[in-house]
């Protein structure tokens, strides 16, 4: 019973999240993935229709696989949509017309030829391949190194995210394997399918909603680092990265003990305005600061830094650049300026380096907070 009643909540929260983001897209101009509003629009009329058979509420089951069970097959290429589109730049609507082509065909079909095990078994050849292919793209984007702040801060949110919605999709294909090799009967099994992976959903949905950058993408991301104080990016490790290099392990044993306090001064070097508004933070500069060897910064660099000493320095800029912005540098002065004050040599390697670690644009940046501000270029 308890079951039942949660497959009745998830349908009312796919309901709830279906309206919050068409209002949001609305409002806030946001481009939602489309194929993940349509599988919560399936996914909450399936469950809720299901659990008011399940609670006697109706005589009837209104679910739609209940009626023309062909209609599966339309789920794997929106499934596979949806990851594609949450993993790829771009896309072509064309191209993507074309995934439902098959599906299209076999519900005419079925209007003058109705065979559960002949159809199953294509079932189970179709919706294989396309598991295979957005496993193959869900691992990529995984495995794919992100370097801007954005990436790199909120990336792991939706990694998470999207790892569960793999995997409620992969019970999801498994389960109707199961009704294809198995001799069950299909609505007592379709009524226990939605019934269990509303748990799943459950789930999914609730962690959507304790991250809200899945729901509103960088926008809100852009918008929560301008209304709140910065976060301190991870830049530093506590353990070696890599292995110690043969050449290194002498300097290396030598200074252990003093490598976590070396790092704590670095990071307070970092932070420290009157260095990183007349210095670049080179290992030199590191060594002159804190009165130790080059020597030694430069091994806790390679072994303890997540970036090269290059990228490391060109990031405490852009740190800097984003307290000025925050501070309300750009209503007074230009953004070339704003570049000069945290130490670039141009204006093209400023928005460069702030585009790679931010993610978005200085304009867009400033922009997003909603206010109509004039940005003096």
């Amino acid at each position: 019973m308890a079951l039942i009643v949660l497959s009745l909540l998830v349908g009312f929260l796919c309901v709830f999240s279906v309206l919050l983001l068409l209002i949001s897209n609305t409002a806030l101009t946001l481009k939602t993935n489309p194929y993940f509003i349509l599988l919560l629009i399936v996914v909450g009329f399936q469950r809720f229709a299901n659990a008011l058979y399940s609670l006697h509420i109706t005589s009837e089951n209104f679910s739609i696989l209940n009626k023309v069970p062909v209609i599966v097959f339309y789920f794997v290429p929106v499934y596979y949509l949806f990851f594609s589109r949450q993993t790829d730049k771009t896309y072509s609507l064309k191209n993507e017309l074309f995934h439902f082509l098959i599906p299209s065909i076999l519900l005419f079909i079925n209007l003058w030829l109705v065979n559960f095990k002949l159809f199953g078994l294509i079932y189970l050849i179709f919706s294989t391949a396309y598991f295979a292919i957005f496993t193959l793209k869900l691992k990529n984007f995984l495995l794919k190194k992100k370097s801007s702040i954005f990436d790199e801060a909120e990336g792991r949110k939706i990694k998470s995210w999207l790892i569960l919605m793999y995997i409620t999709a992969s019970i999801t294909l498994f389960y109707t394997f199961s009704l294809v090799l198995v001799d069950l009967d299909y609505e007592i099994s379709l009524n226990q399918f939605y019934i269990y992976t509303s748990l799943l959903w459950f789930f999914t949905l609730l962690y959507m909603y304790a991250n809200p950058v899945i729901i509103f993408g960088e926008r809100y991301f852009v918008k929560n680092i301008q209304e709140n104080s910065y976060k301190e990016f991870e830049i530093w490790k506590t353990t070696p990265i890599k292995s110690i290099q043969a050449k290194d392990q002498k300097l290396h044993s030598s200074i252990s003990s003093k490598i976590g306090t070396t790092i704590l001064n670095i990071k307070n070097l970092q932070k420290n305005v009157s260095i990183i508004s007349t210095n670049t933070l080179t290992t030199k500069v590191i060594a002159q600061e804190l009165q130790i060897p080059k020597s030694h910064v430069d091994l806790i660099f390679k072994y303890y830094c997540l970036y090269s000493v290059k990228e490391h320095s060109n990031l405490i800029k852009i740190e800097y650049a984003l307290e000025l912005i925050r501070n309300g540098y750009l209503s007074k002065y230009t953004i070339e300026s704003l570049g000069e004050k945290c130490m670039f040599n141009s204006r093209f390697t400023f928005y460069q380096n702030f585009k790679k670690y931010v993610g978005v644009s200085v304009n867009e940046f400033y922009a997003n907070d909603g206010v109509n501000k004039s940005i003096t270029a």
